[in-house]
């Protein structure tokens, strides 16, 4: 569904929600390189925007740091909860929860750090959309505050050829830490008129002993901002590039990065 530039892909993560740890590992690095940066900033509190099933709010959560998360699958959040009440007291009381759209957030609170995890960002769909987001973390941070946004970058493949509309199909197995095994066949394809990017992914999740978990489909669509029009957005919203990276780990960039993360400052008293 698309909405005013907005991608809802909030029913495909239901969809996957009970088993989205599984099928969708975090990138190497990514909870330590959030944590650092907490503990950098000065230790919270955090507002996260795609907080999802809570992998890295829950570390944080543990670490006493006060979080915020917001997502728009009420699904993942479910999952979210449910962990969150196999966690000590202290734990519970570090998160407070919001099912909600990034772009129509309004919180009473601001933060000295605003973070955009696993893509989230990636859900707008138009240059102003990424530009309403940015804007909609702007508000919630303070003077000085930190921004860390997160995308994925394009895959070569696509990026040579925008008129190109099918890309095939592609399969593979992994074993993921729980000991899982995942079959995955996706298929990926492009909508050259607007440049969405199109990814019809379908699971088959086995357990010990080889026991069906079950078969999951994930129908998402996104698209992939450029690093050049993410930096322009922040800086023209009065925002200072600390450093752009190619991955969690080097704290680098790189030749032909899997990944783009972007650590900004806010310059400017925030304006409601």
């Amino acid at each position: 569904m698309i909405r005013r530039g907005f991608i809802d892909n909030s029913k495909a993560y239901d969809t996957i929600a009970e088993v989205y740890d599984f099928l969708i590992p975090d990138p190497p690095g990514m909870i330590e390189f959030y944590r650092d940066m907490v503990q950098k900033s000065g230790g919270g509190p955090v507002l996260e925007v795609g907080c999802g099933t809570g992998r890295l709010s829950l570390c944080l959560a543990h670490d006493d740091i006060q979080v915020v998360g917001v997502d728009l699958s009420g699904q993942m959040l479910n999952v979210l909860r449910s962990k969150l009440n196999a966690c000590p007291k202290r734990v519970r009381e570090n998160i407070t929860l919001f099912h909600a759209d990034m772009l129509e957030l309004e919180l009473e609170t601001s933060f000295p750090i605003v973070f955009f995890t696993g893509g989230t960002i990636q859900h707008c769909l138009t240059s102003s959309d990424y530009d309403r987001a940015i804007s909609m973390a702007r508000r919630h941070l303070q003077k000085g505050g930190v921004l860390v946004i997160d995308t994925e970058n394009e895959p070569k493949t696509t990026a040579s050829n925008h008129y190109r509309v099918d890309y095939g199909t592609y399969s593979g197995e992994y074993i993921c830490p729980s000991w899982y095994r995942i079959s995955s066949w996706n298929e990926f394809s492009i909508e050259p008129l607007n440049r969405l990017f199109k990814v019809t992914a379908c699971f088959k999740v086995i357990g010990r002993r080889g026991r069906l978990i079950g078969n999951y489909r994930f129908d998402t669509t996104f698209t992939y901002p450029g690093r050049s029009e993410l930096v322009k957005i922040l800086e023209k919203q009065g925002f200072n590039i600390v450093c752009v990276m190619g991955d969690y780990v080097s704290g680098t960039d790189h030749d032909n990065p899997l990944y783009s993360i972007i650590v900004a400052k806010n310059a400017e008293e925030n304006r409601r």
